[in-house]
């Protein structure tokens, strides 16, 4: 018998948006699925930006990408992302599958 109110899915999917909201948009079943799908936000995943120590984000050097103003620039690190969401959902997460990178 399981714990009335104890739903390990939306905890986890409440912890991922708190977390991750700004840079994907997640989706799952409400009424007890247990599958979790994100689309990276553009705006904020696919495109080099200025970097900046106070960014709150996962980031990594985009070397290929001009300087703006002499700050070298960044792009997010969906990789280390996906990661982060793995790790974040240890005895959870089964499984992982990044399509169209």
């Amino acid at each position: 018998a399981g714990i009335i109110g104890f739903d390990p899915v939306s905890m986890y999917m409440r912890d991922l948006v708190s977390v991750y909201g700004d840079s994907l948009l997640l989706f799952n079943d409400v009424y007890g699925g247990s599958i979790i799908a994100g689309l990276w936000n553009p705006a904020v995943a696919g495109r080099p930006v200025p970097f900046a120590a106070s960014t709150h984000a996962n980031m990594r050097p985009a070397p290929e990408a001009e300087p703006v103003k002499k700050r070298p620039m960044a792009l997010y690190n969906k990789a280390a992302v996906v990661e982060e969401i793995i790790r974040l959902g240890e005895g959870l997460v089964e499984d992982v599958v990044v399509q169209g990178q």
